[in-house]
């Protein structure tokens, strides 16, 4: 019978067999929410422009801590004004995506002060 460590419990002492794991949601469940969601569903549909589906990087948005989101959503608001002349770039539907994503973990201050920091820097 395998036992497990309560992280409570002092290094090396064993508690309880019936201690379970926090499970957190899958990447697939938190995609598949935003995808659901009244206002998001049907905006991440179909492929990229490098055809790979929009699904994929819904996942990876949703397996970031809250620094890697921070630093995504500034890369892609930087992107996106870069790309201003090409309304069909995935940069656009990628920013869309990072504060949905935000918003999602109720956060949008994340989005806002990433916002703020590629603002200042322009």
């Amino acid at each position: 019978m395998e036992q497990k460590l309560n992280s409570n419990s002092s290094a090396g002492t064993a508690v309880d067999s019936s201690t379970q794991p926090i499970e957190l949601p899958s990447a697939d469940i938190a995609a598949s929410q935003l995808l659901a969601a009244g206002e998001f569903s049907g905006r991440y549909k179909g492929n990229d422009n490098s055809g790979k589906p929009k699904l994929e990087y819904l996942k990876k948005m949703v397996l970031m801590s809250d620094e890697e989101l921070r630093k995504e959503c500034e890369s892609k608001i930087w992107l996106s004004a870069y790309a201003s002349n090409n309304h069909r770039s995935d940069y656009h539907w990628h920013c869309d995506c990072c504060y949905d994503e935000c918003k999602r973990r109720g956060k949008e201050d994340i989005y806002s002060k990433a916002h703020k920091s590629v603002s200042d820097g322009l």
